[in-house]
């Protein structure tokens, strides 16, 4: 399962935590919320191929960052 979110809590709360890590789902963060959708879909167009790039990578759970404005649009894979 792929959750693309911009709420921090799945990574930060311990109950949210432990859902994602027993459901091994695969959470792509916003790296904040106070954008508009537009500006978040070009940002995930833009980036889309590393993102499928690092979700191909290995089995969940894990959680990663998308950037808008960064030379670095996706952060490294983090695990719980």
């Amino acid at each position: 399962m792929i959750v693309v979110t911009a709420d921090k809590a799945l990574e930060t709360d311990p109950i949210n935590r432990q859902a994602v890590i027993d459901c091994k789902v695969k959470v792509v963060l916003l790296e904040e919320n106070n954008s508009r959708a537009v500006e978040w879909a070009a940002a995930l167009i833009v980036a889309r191929r590393r993102i499928v790039e690092v979700l191909g990578e290995c089995d969940g759970p894990f959680f990663i960052t998308v950037r808008k404005n960064s030379h670095a649009l996706v952060s490294k894979m983090r695990r719980p």
